[in-house]
């Protein structure tokens, strides 16, 4: 072969190669081999187990694509782990008697293939099914079949002791013996603690905590779930951080500590959005509700039940009704709305009996319904019949009408213009008795929300200066201790007279017998005033004031009702003001206006909050608990208007509070 054939034949390789590589590799791209059936199988299966129980839609995809792969290969190891998942989805879609016949039909696979482990899982799954009926007696005998395989190879199949622990203590805690359940957790404890198993013992620490709280032993239960918590956050175990947060709310709340639980219950919306959790984001939400509900604050907490009840509709969730539709009622009957209480009690008979269905119950229904439709059917034909005698009686009635037409003609003809006069002087009279009633009315809620402000905040202050004098009378006092008792009088008596002023001047107004003066006076001297006073009254905030007035600075306006006013909105100020908080109290003149500014950093209020205070519908209790009226912003807002001034109210919650008072200078 000479060097020029060689060096051609070489350049045709080269050639028919870079022609067919591609070739080749669309080949390859169009007909790539399948996956074999085991691995499609097997990967349909993991991806349903990654889905549950957040994801049901994809899980029921997966499971619709494992179906007919199982069948082709008709393995007994297949067919009982297809139907162990089916009953797991069947759980999540609240299906729970078709998920006891897959457990069962999975149980008779898995025994044919002796695989142990499964069945103890299955067996696992049908006692925690039977403890959502309630039905502890067939849980703890699944329990007991799962304890029998389980003997002597506790060692191997760690994980499925452990969980088979925590069922059991489960179901003790339904049938309230702690005892019991703690020492079956004791033993999940034991197993947990030769190895590494992470999640098991978060769980177990979970579920001591929950035996501790239904114990009532409050402190063992908030470290029990503090542990389970640390191991759930640093593993990253969403779902067992998200029940540690439920759980410790719900301790919150046992305490009586409804802000706290609040707090957690927010931080469980949030894990569960995260984790796509629905059935957690309803519970935080009705735990809300609950918070709200211990606070007296009914509006916010009808708000977030409702939330919870319409998601458990619509996702049919009734363990969540069964305690929402309650809470529901409690609160309507808080708001004195009682018939809407009664239709909540209604939907929890109608979901009771739907959870508790019984024969006698429906063969009842169906007998009153044949009764009804019986009952109908006369009904209908007593109505025809008297149709029938009514036309006849018509007939007579027409013709006697005819002749009694003609006769009252005449007579009406007689009488209307007596009636005519008679109705213009009854309508004179019944216009002035509607004017009347409606002073009458006026004057008997005056009354009454008087009685009502005087019983009870009145009432308060009194009696706890009668309590102060008891004390300081007391022969054996110390007298540093009678000092304290007499500030403490002191104090008490200016309350007292500032709610007594208060209720005076209302009262003023609301009969209208108030005059407003006109007169010049320093603003400067009358803020100190009353700061000295107001100061006294709550030395124990530690609070500090800074005064930006001049004092130069003039007012023409009624010194007492200034006087009023500042002293209201310091009060405000002062009650829901934190400890060593600051009060900024200035005076401006701009455009023939005197704006009086009190500015805090205290608790604030929300748009509804600023506007039912404005109209005396407000009525909250200060950072330490101190109690008021609620009738003074509107006090002030309605003696400002007999000088045609106003409020401004600049406000939001945990931001502080500033009050102008706004005052036209007019002489």
């Amino acid at each position: 072969m000479t060097k020029r054939s060689f060096f051609v034949r070489i350049t045709e390789m080269i050639f028919w190669c870079l022609i067919l590589l591609p070739m080749k590799a669309h080949l390859q791209g169009k007909f790539v081999a399948p996956l074999p059936i085991r691995k499609q199988v097997e990967q349909c299966f993991a991806g349903m187990e990654k889905a549950l129980p957040h994801d049901v839609a994809q899980a029921q995809k997966y499971l619709q694509e494992a179906e007919p792969l199982v069948k082709n290969l008709d393995s007994k190891k297949y067919w009982g782990r297809y139907f162990q998942l089916a009953a797991r989805l069947a759980v999540c879609k609240k299906a729970h008697h078709r998920a006891v016949r897959y457990c069962f039909l999975a149980i008779d696979y898995f025994q044919k293939t002796r695989n142990i482990k499964a069945r103890v899982e299955v067996y696992l799954e049908l006692g925690g099914i039977y403890l959502h009926f309630f039905n502890t007696q067939k849980a703890d005998a699944y329990h007991q079949l799962a304890l029998n395989l389980l003997k002597e190879r506790e060692q191997k199949f760690k994980q499925s002791a452990i969980q088979l622990y925590l069922q059991i203590a489960k179901s003790d805690v339904a049938k309230g013996q702690y005892t019991t359940a703690l020492k079956a957790l004791d033993k999940g404890a034991a197993l947990a603690q030769k190895t590494s198993l992470p999640y098991e013992n978060s769980k177990l620490w979970l579920a001591y905590g929950d035996i501790y709280a239904h114990q009532k032993k409050y402190d063992q239960a908030e470290k029990a779930y503090a542990k389970a918590g640390d191991i759930a956050q640093d593993h990253r175990f969403n779902v067992v951080e998200i029940a540690v947060l439920a759980q410790q709310g719900k301790l919150a709340l046992h305490r009586q500590q409804p802000v706290i639980a609040r707090q957690y219950a927010i931080q469980v919306k949030k894990k569960a959005i995260a984790a796509h959790d629905r059935d957690a984001f309803n519970q935080a939400n009705y735990r809300i509700a609950e918070s709200f509900f211990a606070q007296q604050q009914l509006d916010s907490a009808l708000y977030y039940n409702k939330l919870a009840v319409a998601a458990a509709v619509n996702h049919h969730q009734d363990s969540l009704l069964r305690v929402a539709l309650p809470l529901q009622a409690k609160i309507f009957e808080g708001q004195k709305r009682i018939a809407a209480a009664l239709a909540v009690f209604g939907q929890l008979k109608a979901l009771e009996d739907k959870l508790n269905p019984r024969a006698e119950t429906l063969q009842g229904e169906r007998l009153w319904e044949e009764m009804t439709i019986k009952r109908t059917e006369e009904e209908v034909q007593n109505k025809l019949e008297k149709a029938l005698e009514q036309q006849v009686r018509l007939r007579y009635l027409f013709t006697f009408l005819g002749i009694l037409i003609v006769l009252i003609s005449s007579f009406l003809l007689v009488q209307a213009r007596i009636r005519k006069n008679a109705n213009r002087i009854l309508a004179a009279q019944n216009q002035l008795i509607e004017v009347q009633n409606e002073q009458l009315e006026n004057l008997n809620h005056i009354k009454n929300k008087l009685f009502a402000i005087i019983s009870h905040d009145l009432r308060s202050p009194l009696l706890a200066v009668r309590a102060v004098l008891d004390d300081v009378f007391q022969v054996d006092t110390d007298p540093a201790k009678r000092e304290w008792w007499m500030q403490m009088l002191h104090q008490h008596s200016i309350k007292t007279g500032v709610l007594l002023e208060n209720l005076l001047c209302w009262a003023s107004i609301q009969m209208n017998n108030y005059q407003p003066a006109s007169q010049q006076f320093f603003l400067l001297p009358m803020v100190q005033e009353i700061e000295e006073e107001l100061n006294f009254m709550y030395q124990d905030k530690m609070l500090s004031y800074q005064i930006n007035i001049s004092p130069g600075f003039v007012l023409y306006s009624d010194p007492g009702m200034i006087r009023m006013a500042i002293r209201n909105i310091m009060v405000n100020a002062l009650k829901f003001s934190d400890t060593k908080g600051t009060i900024e109290i200035g005076a401006t003149l701009i455009h023939q206006d005197v704006r009086i500014s009190i500015k805090d950093e205290g608790i604030g209020m929300n748009e509804d909050e600023v506007n039912r205070a404005l109209h005396g519908r407000l009525s909250r209790l200060g950072t330490q608990a101190e109690a008021g009226s609620g009738i003074g912003l509107s006090l002030v807002r309605q003696f400002l208007g007999y000088k045609q001034g106003h409020l401004e109210i600049s406000s939001a919650p945990q931001k502080g509070t500033t009050v102008v008072i706004v005052i036209p200078q007019k002489k």
